[in-house]
């Protein structure tokens, strides 16, 4: 595969991926942006790359993007998780938990980071949190989170505010499932990295429109999604 490297004394390929993932994860949709030294049929790529992957890990789709198109992470501003718990049944339930917390304007969370620790309000990185199943001691909640450059919502500081409202959950039996990576709207619609491969979209997009198509943009590209 000729993969592109940068210049300079230490060279690193030219692959990015949307969003790190935290360790002990699971993800279903991961993104990676890949430059290539030479054109190559993305049907070709996506046999290649497969040949070299460990078991469980399994490239979906391969897709051709023009040379000067914005990075998957560029694209992005939420991801959705899906939250499987088990907890002590008692007189609360977890949807009723949920619902607390989506009321709340100010939630605060005090991060470890390198320099110390760091006091924020949690809520302004909840964009959405609806409870999908629930019985007697299990329960499986969908949340979407806001990611950016300033920082992101953690899905398992999400989990924490569950055990402030006094539902007892098993922290070794939580299983964390990345589900989607977007680029939402202000009128809530979202798009992936796949509907968003040009300058032009991400423009449209940031100026409130609709995402439009990149026919105006370079063709001879030899970049992949």
């Amino acid at each position: 595969m000729p993969i592109s490297f940068s210049k300079g004394f230490n060279p690193q390929a030219k692959i990015s991926f949307a969003s790190a993932l935290k360790l002990g994860v699971i993800s279903d949709c991961e993104y990676m942006d890949l430059e290539l030294k030479e054109h190559r049929d993305a049907g070709k790529i996506k046999q290649k790359l497969m040949q070299h992957l460990p078991a469980g890990l399994t490239i979906f789709h391969v897709k051709e993007i023009p040379f000067d198109a914005p990075t998957a992470a560029a694209v992005i501003n939420a991801a959705q998780y899906n939250l499987f718990v088990s907890y002590v049944p008692n007189e609360k339930s977890v949807e009723s938990a949920v619902k607390r917390i989506m009321d709340e304007d100010n939630i605060e969370v005090v991060r470890k980071t390198k320099k110390g620790t760091k006091r924020i309000n949690f809520r302004d990185f909840i964009l959405s949190a609806e409870v999908q199943e629930e019985s007697e001691g299990l329960a499986k909640i969908e949340i979407l989170l806001s990611v950016s450059s300033q920082g992101a919502g953690r899905p398992e500081e999400f989990c924490e505010l569950i055990l402030r409202q006094g539902i007892a959950i098993d922290r070794d039996r939580i299983e964390i499932r990345r589900t989607g990576l977007y680029r939402v709207k202000t009128d809530g619609t979202r798009l992936t990295p796949w509907q968003i491969i040009s300058k032009k979209d991400l423009k449209n997009l940031e100026e409130g429109e609709k995402a439009g198509s990149d026919k105006d943009e370079k063709k001879d590209s030899h970049r992949c999604r």
